[in-house]
């Protein structure tokens, strides 16, 4: 039997908003190990914080990145599939950069559940948010320092973006150019999950994808019912429709992991977000 690995990326200062590091703290607090389930450890960064230009705590995110990398590709030459709890998603780029390293580009794909792009390059964005470039990041583009960390580019037709509903123009303009598939909020509040979950099948099967890592930013929740993220975005799928992709997701032989981001409790009502990311994280470690 295969294990699931739960590895804790203490780490929210790719942006500017703090909180996103104890996310990622309380929610491996709750994480019951047992039977197929296993702590493969928390990185917490050891370099001092510190901008590089324009570009938020850059050198923490090159060493947790770095770090998480060699781990995760380590549980991949195991046999064992992975769940990383963040911490905001700059967090998710160590994992997928050596998922895409392990099982090679053609056959290797994203699922990208996020209320953004994430695809923002040091000459795009407004804010030098780092944590809004990891999918850039992941395909080869942006700032050198930063892609030189992914030794094998994800292919950007292998990339699929969930929820999506907040694009800033040079995002828009890279989807354009690298022909990106988007299934936008509206769409899916539109059509149904049913016709939602067919679409990502499709794409799936038309792509040949063999193996993917289902990432889930909490923001692709409406902050009507996921308050505690730090980059809200109105219009956004429902919980009942975020868990439903989630449950179909990982029912699925291809995925090889999944990560949750961008919870922060500082800023979450009642423990709404939280409930949210708990039962996420309860479905896919069943």
């Amino acid at each position: 039997m295969r294990k699931i690995s739960v590895i804790e990326v203490r780490f929210g200062a790719a942006g500017k908003i703090e909180g996103a590091e104890e996310g990622a703290r309380r929610l491996k607090e709750g994480i019951r190990y047992e039977g197929w389930v296993e702590d493969g450890g928390t990185i917490i960064p050891l370099a001092p914080p510190g901008d590089q230009g324009r570009l938020h705590n850059l050198g923490q995110m090159e060493e947790v990145t770095s770090r998480l990398r060699e781990k995760a590709f380590k549980v991949f030459e195991e046999g064992n599939v992975q769940f990383i709890l963040g911490g905001d998603h700059s967090c998710a780029l160590g994992v997928m950069a050596a998922g895409c390293e392990f099982f090679g580009r053609k056959d290797y794909g994203i699922l990208y559940v996020d209320a953004h792009g994430d695809i923002n390059t040091p000459w795009t964005s407004s804010t030098g948010n780092i944590h809004g470039m990891c999918l850039a990041t992941l395909m080869g583009v942006g700032e050198k320092e930063m892609t030189d960390l992914v030794k094998e580019k994800v292919l950007p037709e292998n990339v699929l973006l969930i929820a999506t509903r907040s694009l800033d123009e040079g995002e828009k303009d890279l989807i354009r150019k690298k022909g990106i598939q988007v299934i936008y909020a509206d769409e899916i509040r539109r059509e149904g999950i049913a016709e939602t979950l067919r679409r990502i099948k499709g794409f799936i099967n038309s792509r040949g994808i063999r193996h993917y890592h289902l990432s889930l930013d909490i923001d692709a929740v409406d902050p009507s019912e996921a308050p505690g993220t730090g980059v809200p975005e109105e219009k956004g799928i429902s919980t009942q429709d975020f868990l439903d992709i989630v449950k179909w997701a990982v029912a699925r032989r291809e995925i090889v992991s999944a990560d949750i981001m961008e919870f922060n409790p500082y800023l979450d009502e009642e423990g709404k977000t939280e409930a949210i990311c708990r039962r996420a994280s309860e479905i896919i470690l069943a």
